[in-house]
């Protein structure tokens, strides 16, 4: 469970997306409000407009130009933009650049607490939950204070990591009738990754009779 959580969370880094229209759901078929945002200076409109260039929807496909937005929209502060500029300095192993960029999104993540921007406190959760930046430090009761918080704020993807959290026993007292309920409202919601969490309730028949068909 945990492993195809992680594997689930690694496809989703791509397409995150900001408000409560999350990942590509944001970005498909509205290049016209990314290229609006990015005019603006929107550091999260560009990286919403990288997504749909780097994977051809909504838009002819054009990597370069995706890594481009990419670029300028981690330069410009995006926490999305940044974590994959992290990634990305990861694979390359250039250490030398990783601190710099690990405190830009500290900095980042301060300013977003400060403001209750949902989004942000999901990013949060993810750091606590995943450690995949070391700007935390693994702690699960902190990840899922700020899911729930998240939650609370509006924030549709929030709410499948708070039925994981229970799902898990990871932070709360575990609990799977609870975590499918979650499941569902966050499918009903469009969080895609949600069939996922509820396909798994039914096959395993945690919190809901078995049921493989």
């Amino acid at each position: 469970s945990g492993r195809r959580d992680r594997a689930q969370h690694s496809r989703e880094r791509l397409c995150r997306g900001s408000g409560p229209l999350e990942g590509l759901q944001a970005a498909v078929g509205r290049k016209g409000l990314g290229m609006a945002e990015t005019d603006k200076g929107s550091a999260d409109g560009m990286f919403g407009l990288a997504n749909c260039y780097f994977l051809g929807r909504g838009v002819e496909l054009n990597e370069d130009e995706g890594n481009r937005l990419y670029e300028l929209s981690a330069n410009n502060n995006s926490a999305d933009g940044i974590i994959r500029k992290l990634e990305e300095l990861r694979k390359k192993s250039q250490d030398s650049d990783l601190e710099l960029w690990k405190e830009r999104l500290r900095v980042v993540f301060i300013d977003g607490e400060e403001s209750n921007n949902p989004h942000i406190l999901r990013l949060i959760g993810d750091e606590y939950r995943y450690n995949d930046n070391n700007i935390y430090g693994r702690d699960y009761d902190k990840a899922y204070y700020y899911y729930n918080s998240s939650m609370n704020l509006g924030d549709y993807q929030s709410i499948r990591m708070v039925g994981l959290c229970y799902c898990e026993g990871r932070g709360v007292k575990r609990d799977y009738n609870i975590a499918r309920k979650f499941f569902t409202e966050a499918a009903e919601k469009g969080v895609p990754s949600a069939y996922h969490c509820l396909g798994c309730t039914y096959d395993t028949g945690k919190g809901v009779e078995k049921d493989r068909i």
